[in-house]
């Protein structure tokens, strides 16, 4: 004997499938916050970090106006605006290409190297993110 198709509604079943996978923590009950984090800088966190570097790029001996804000530890991985730095367009292209020594320090130790480090972990998190 033939069994009976039941159909039900794309909607139902979408539905049905969903409420049976559970859903994925949020990144900030992950790392033990109350609130949600997302990429949004808070206005007074980004006036912090500028007024820090008198409004300047924050990289050594650079003196052009900041125009850009940087997460030297890549947001992406750490979810936090704590050790943002206000940057020059061309050095915060410079730091997503890899290319500055010393980012995990503070910025007075920093310094442009000819090469990209592809076994640091900023530049592949760098290139997927560039991919999507």
């Amino acid at each position: 004997e033939k069994e009976a198709k039941v159909k039900m509604p794309l909607g139902k079943v979408l539905a049905k499938l969903l409420s049976k996978i559970e859903p994925a923590p949020k990144i900030s009950s992950v790392l033990g916050k109350s609130k949600k984090v997302t990429r949004y800088v808070p206005v007074h966190t980004k006036r912090e970090a500028v007024a820090k570097h008198n409004g300047k790029c924050a990289y050594p001996s650079c003196n052009k106006p900041y125009q850009e804000i940087h997460h030297p530890q890549r947001f992406a991985i750490k979810r936090s605006h704590e050790d943002i730095v206000p940057l020059c367009k061309n050095h915060h292209r410079i730091a997503h290409a890899g290319l500055i020594r010393n980012e995990e320090q503070a910025p007075a130790l920093w310094s442009v190297q000819t090469e990209r480090n592809w076994n640091d972990y900023k530049s592949r998190v760098d290139v997927m993110v560039r991919k999507y």
